[in-house]
């Protein structure tokens, strides 16, 4: 009389199984216990992915391995999304950053100067095709990390159906940032009328006056970087929403502060290399400074971008499952379930 009831336990429990599993997994009928790994990629060894605890070398050394591995897709959204936009904007004569991506990517931090022309193709990426790319390369990166493996074209589609959500937290990042520069420029501010009046000019402070009016500032912008620059990959890995993802990139950020600037500006730096070293093969071709635009420095700029946008994106995703980890119980199964219940 009872068997029933058991076969109808047995199902329930099976079918609670398969749904914390994920849709993509097998899972045999009657099957009960705990969640077995995600599908695991044969070409990353066992127990190389890095952190917790977070440790900036096997971060570093993870994002290497993994863009190498990831190369087409990486390379491939990079190409469609960021490469067209840095050619053009060499061509029409504007200062490229060279840099890596911070809270948002650096390429798109366009010139404005050029010509009206430069000036509506920086609000274009910025406000267009920016979103979409951090969608894309962020899916692409948490992906990879738990151990999916999504197509260009399922990323795509990803970065134009979840574009919203990620210009609301750049909205906010911005908000943030423009109340953080606020800050910085009421500092110099302050400063600079102070020395109005024991000095006749600026050429007379001293240079510690000098230091102390812009090291402040800077550093008020690099503590506000480091702290916020998780708020888009938790969009994509929680789907977290606007303000509450920068409240929490702040909250995993907390007490990891030094380890996460180290992981960024590391990263920062190796994009920065790489920049300088194509950005000089330009000079070095054309004869044109970098400041100065064609189409060839322009390219050179993109082709560093293939690298850099990538690879910062690579870095501040092990960042934050590595800080997740530290924090809270990270169980990559779980993890891979729920960032494939957010795909649209």
């Amino acid at each position: 009389m009872l068997r029933p009831c058991e076969d109808e336990q047995a199902r329930v429990a099976s079918l609670v199984v398969m749904i914390n599993n994920g849709p993509s997994r097998d899972v045999p009928a009657g099957a009960t216990g705990p969640i077995p790994p995600p599908p695991s990629d044969a070409s990353v060894p066992a127990g190389s992915l890095p952190g917790p605890p977070l440790d900036v070398a096997a971060i570093l050394q993870w994002a290497w391995r993994t863009y190498l591995r990831k190369a087409p897709v990486l390379i491939g959204l990079t190409l469609l999304l960021v490469a067209p936009v840095a050619v053009i904007s060499g061509a029409l004569g504007g200062n490229q950053t060279g840099g890596s991506p911070g809270v948002s990517v650096d390429v798109f931090l366009l010139p404005v100067g050029g010509s009206p022309v430069a000036l509506s193709l920086g609000l274009l990426s910025v406000l267009g095709l920016q979103p979409i790319y951090l969608v894309a390369i962020y899916r692409a990166t948490s992906g990879t990390y738990l151990g999916d493996a999504p197509g260009l074209a399922f990323l795509l589609r990803q970065g134009v159906r979840r574009f919203p959500g990620m210009l609301l937290i750049n909205v906010w990042l911005a908000i943030a940032f423009l109340a953080v520069g606020a800050i910085g420029t009421a500092i110099v501010l302050f400063i600079v009328v102070f020395m109005g009046i024991f000095f006749n000019g600026p050429s007379e402070w001293p240079v510690w006056i000098v230091v102390a009016s812009i090291v402040p500032t800077f550093f008020i912008l690099l503590y506000f970087f480091t702290r916020l620059q998780l708020s888009n990959a938790i969009y994509i890995v929680e789907n977290t929403r606007g303000r509450a993802a920068v409240g929490r990139s702040w909250l995993l950020t907390q007490g990891r502060f030094w380890r996460c600037l180290g992981a960024f500006l590391s990263a920062a730096f190796l994009g920065g290399v790489v920049n300088f070293a194509l950005g000089a093969i330009a000079r070095q071709m054309t004869g044109i400074e970098l400041a100065d635009g064609n189409v060839l420095t322009g390219a050179a700029v993109a082709l560093g971008q293939l690298f850099t946008a990538p690879f910062m994106t690579l870095v501040t995703t092990a960042v934050l499952f590595a800080a997740r980890g530290e924090t809270e119980p990270l169980d990559h199964g779980s993890a891979l379930a729920a960032l494939r219940s957010h795909d649209r």
